[in-house]
C-alpha cells in the first residue's frame, strides 16, 4: 500500500515537471503565443493580460465572469514567490494540470476497475494535446478544465458512493455548476447534463428534483 502510494506522487510529480517544462520553453523561452493565437483561435495576450493587470481592458468578462475574481489573486500571491510574471503564470498552470490528472484518476478509479485501464486512460488525458499546449500557455481553458472536472467527479461520486441525497448534496453541487461555467459560460449546458445524471441514476422522486432545484 506504502509503495503504491509514493508509485501514485512520483506520477503525479512526474506530470507536474513536464507541464512546468513545456510551459517553460513554450511561454516564458521561445514566447510563442503568436503562434498558437493564429493555428489554434486562442486569445493568449487576452488572457495573460486578464491574469496579471487589474488594470487591464477585460472585455471578455460575460464569457468569463468569475476568470479574474478566482484566478487574479492566487496569480498576484504566487507572484510574490516567483517575482516573473510569466514564470508565476506557468507555475500556477502547472498546478492546476496536474491537479485536473488527479481528479480524472479519482474519477476513474469510481468507474473502473482494472488498474491498468485507469492508468493508460489517466496518462493519455495528461499527455494529450490540449492538456500540454494549455497548461503550457497562458489560456482559460485549463481553468474551465477544473471545475467540470471537478463537477463531474462530484456528480459521478454522490451517484455511486452516496445512499440519500440531502440539501448538503445540492449546495455542494449548485457551488460547483456556478464555478464550472463562471469560467466559461457555455459550461452551463454541461451543469445541466452533469444534474440530470444523478437524476437518472439516483431515480430520484419528484419530490426529491423539486427539493434539489430549490437548493439550485
Amino acid at each position: 500500500m506504502y509503495k503504491n502510494e509514493k508509485y501514485k506522487i512520483f506520477m503525479i510529480a512526474n506530470v507536474f515537471f513536464v507541464y512546468l517544462l513545456l510551459g517553460y520553453f513554450l511561454t516564458f523561452k521561445m514566447d510563442s503565443t503568436a503562434f498558437f493565437d493564429y493555428y489554434f483561435s486562442s486569445d493568449v495576450p487576452r488572457v495573460f493580460g486578464d491574469l496579471t493587470q487589474i488594470g487591464a481592458d477585460h472585455y471578455r468578462t460575460k464569457v468569463h465572469p468569475f476568470y479574474l475574481i478566482i484566478f487574479q489573486p492566487l496569480f498576484h500571491l504566487i507572484q510574490g514567490i516567483f517575482v516573473n510574471e510569466k514564470i508565476t503564470v506557468i507555475f500556477l498552470q502547472s498546478i492546476i494540470g496536474t491537479f485536473n490528472v488527479f481528479m480524472i484518476y479519482k474519477i476513474l478509479k469510481l468507474i473502473l476497475n482494472r488498474k491498468e485501464y485507469i492508468a493508460i486512460l489517466t496518462m493519455a488525458y495528461a499527455f494529450s494535446f490540449s492538456s500540454l499546449i494549455y497548461v503550457a500557455v497562458p489560456e482559460t481553458y485549463i481553468m474551465a478544465s477544473c471545475f467540470l472536472i471537478m463537477l463531474w467527479y462530484y456528480c459521478i461520486y454522490i451517484s455511486k458512493i452516496e445512499k440519500k441525497l440531502d440539501r448538503y448534496n445540492f449546495l455542494i453541487l449548485a457551488i460547483l455548476g456556478v464555478l464550472s461555467y463562471s469560467i466559461t459560460i457555455t459550461n452551463f449546458i454541461q451543469f445541466i447534463i452533469a444534474t440530470t445524471y444523478v437524476i437518472i441514476c439516483k431515480n430520484m422522486k419528484r419530490k426529491d428534483i423539486l427539493e434539489m432545484c430549490s437548493v439550485i
